[in-house]
């Protein structure tokens, strides 16, 4: 006997006739960023948390200002000039299609 037994409690409700709506697809977006995950220590974490509770800013503000110390110590556009520079090559790329 390979009936079973125990049936869920939608297992009784009539089927739908249509498939589910899928996610509707994300904004359009002029912006060319990409997501990054930072790990760190918790004790780093909440650090960086007080500093910029203190401070009264965002965790991305003083870690965007950390790139761009490393930026001008390695003799590198900074933040806003990479922007800038990335922006104008997806003109770029855009204009070639």
């Amino acid at each position: 006997m390979s009936t079973n037994r125990y049936r869920s409690a939608a297992s009784g409700l009539p089927k739908p006739d249509t498939k589910p709506e899928s996610p509707p697809p994300p904004p359009e977006d002029d912006r060319d960023e990409v997501r990054q995950t930072l790990y760190m220590p918790r004790g780093v974490y909440d650090q960086l948390r007080a500093l910029a509770y203190t401070e009264r800013t965002k965790m991305q503000k003083l870690v965007r200002e950390g790139l761009n110390m490393l930026f001008a110590d390695r003799a590198l556009p900074s933040w806003d000039e990479a922007k800038r520079e990335g922006e104008l090559e997806a003109k770029r790329r855009g204009e070639q299609s």
